[in-house]
Parts: C-alpha cells; structure tokens; sequence
C-alpha cells in the first residue's frame, strides 16, 4: 500500500509539474491540485503586460507577479474540458507542518476516503509545497468535521474517488511567507 501511495503522489506531482502550459483555453498558464486545474488570465488593468517567457514563469518568479493576473479554478476533466469552474470560496489552504508525505505521521494530514460503513480510511499524506500552501477544493464541509472535496480528476491512479480532509486543517486567507509552514 505504502508503494502504491508513494507511486500515486510521483504521478500526481509530474501531472502537475508537466501541466504548466501557456495558452490554456485562454489562460496564459495553468496547472493544479489533486482535485482541481488552476488557470492563470492576464488581468485587464494589465492588458499591455507581457507574460515572461520560459522558467521566469515558474516558481518564486511568478508569485512575484501573481497581481497581474486573475486566477481561477475548474473541475479536471478527463478530456481536459474544464469548465466548470470552482468558486474562489470553495478553495481552501491546508495548514501543514511541512513534513514528507512518506514521513507524514499527523493523521490531520492525509486525503480519506469514505468506507461503505460511512467509517473514514487514510488514503495518502497531503504533500507540502514550501513556496506555497497547499491548496484543496472544498465541496462541502459537515458538522461532524469533515469536508468532501471536489471529485478527483479523472486521469489519475484513483479515477473517480471522492477524498475527505479534516476540517480543522483548512483555513481561509492571507498566503504564510515562503519557507513558513
């Protein structure tokens, strides 16, 4: 299983890290999460800013720029229409320590998914991005302290699963500085 897990997040991560492509459907850049696509506009009160070319587009050198754009989320579809979009509200941050996901041993910190019994079981560790906080989009939260998220995208190991995070490990608001957990 542990294999399985560590293979599931490899994919995941080249998914993410191959899909930065320009002129997405329109956006200059996109790429995303484990359940949704991020896609990066140019914001109209910049429409005469060009967008950098190459690795200047990556990394700590776009989130230098990121005013410049609007950024939205969208449901990943298999045949990569995704259109439909995800509310800014509904993505959430995870709080995280910043451990490995293979050395992850805070239960907070893993996807779930539901068992027929309604029981929750660990799936994989939510990885941590140090530039970053991780982002998850939420469907629904419940009052027992669970949120369903979006349903994974339909190109990964797990084709149609829906994962739970804890809720006590969301928050909404300003980004933590780089290096921060």
């Amino acid at each position: 299983m542990r294999k399985f897990n560590a293979l599931f997040l490899t994919v995941v991560i080249l998914l993410a890290a191959c899909s930065w492509s320009p002129n997405f459907m329109g956006a200059e850049k996109y790429g995303g999460g484990i359940n949704y696509t991020e896609r990066w506009f140019i914001n109209p009160k910049y429409k005469d800013f060009e967008t950098p070319k190459g690795t200047a587009f990556y990394g700590a050198a776009a989130q230098k720029i990121r005013n410049k754009y609007i950024i939205k989320y969208y449901i990943t579809e298999k045949d990569g229409d995704d259109t439909v979009e995800i509310p800014a509200k509904n993505m959430w941050k995870v709080k995280h320590n910043g451990k490995d996901p293979n050395k992850q041993d805070d239960e907070n910190l893993f996807y779930y998914v539901k068992n027929n019994d309604g029981s929750f079981r660990r799936a994989f560790a939510i990885r941590y991005d140090f530039r970053e906080p991780t982002l998850v989009a939420v469907e629904e939260c419940y009052k027992d302290g669970w949120c369903k998220l979006y349903k994974i995208s339909n190109y990964t190991a797990n084709d149609g699963k829906v994962y739970y995070v804890k809720r006590s490990i969301l928050y909404q608001g300003s980004t933590r500085k780089l290096g921060q957990p």
